[in-house]
């Protein structure tokens, strides 16, 4: 990117990051639009480092500077009653308990093991972005269990759909948990369901999630180099 300098953000650029990611609908964490408490917690956070490009004194873009990848976002009207979802033998589905939250968070961290440059999000953050935001709902929390263990974990908030996934032993229930959410989404009121899908993934997300009945709604391509 011709003429942008890089810098690291600091807690004065909370204002220029929410604006930047409200100004292209990249809003997260089950919020329906980018809140400056959220982006001040990601600039507190000794964890996470974040870069800012600017261009001509003012910001064009943000993130981490390390790769190059494809991020998808997915979309099902929901007009009509979604395919009843098939559980594979022995699964069950349920809402998710608070005592199971710990347990949440191991399957979700094994879950997303393959994911583009994942690195295994503590107890603390995790649920910080699932459990303790506003809009969460423990009714839209499902659990697939095999017997007591969790075969596959759905988080769900009524603005933006949690990625529906399977650990990889029973990855089966991955479609039935999305089918199942989207009819209780439905019984709800809502119209469509959208959720962020790894493209790059190994384990053929867009391709699952197209036979669920979902459509690429919008891409986006993060261009990074590292300095």
């Amino acid at each position: 990117m011709s003429g942008v300098r890089v810098r690291p953000a600091t807690t004065g650029d909370v204002d220029a990051i929410t604006q930047l990611m409200n100004a292209h609908g990249t809003a997260v964490h089950g919020e329906s639009e980018a809140a400056p408490t959220t982006v001040l917690e990601w600039l507190e956070d000794p964890e996470l480092v974040i870069r800012l490009g600017e261009r001509d004194g003012r910001l064009a873009c943000y993130g981490d500077i390390v790769f190059s990848a494809d991020g998808t976002r997915m979309l099902v009207h929901l007009d009509a009653a979604p395919e009843p979802a098939r559980w594979p033998e022995g699964i069950t589905v349920r809402e998710m308990r608070e005592c199971e939250q710990r347990a949440t968070h191991a399957a979700g961290n094994e879950a997303f093991a393959d994911h583009w440059e994942f690195e295994p999000a503590p107890y603390e953050r995790f649920a910080r972005w699932n459990f303790e935001r506003a809009n969460f709902d423990r009714s839209l929390s499902f659990l697939a269990l095999d017997d007591d263990e969790i075969a596959g974990i759905c988080l769900c908030s009524m603005h933006w759909s949690g990625d529906p996934i399977g650990r990889r032993e029973s990855r089966p229930s991955r479609t039935a948990l999305l089918l199942h959410s989207f009819a209780v989404f439905r019984e709800r009121g809502c119209t469509r369901v959208g959720l962020g899908v790894d493209a790059e993934s190994t384990t053929g997300p867009l391709e699952l999630y197209e036979r669920a009945g979902m459509h690429v709604h919008r891409c986006q391509d993060t261009l990074e180099k590292l300095l």
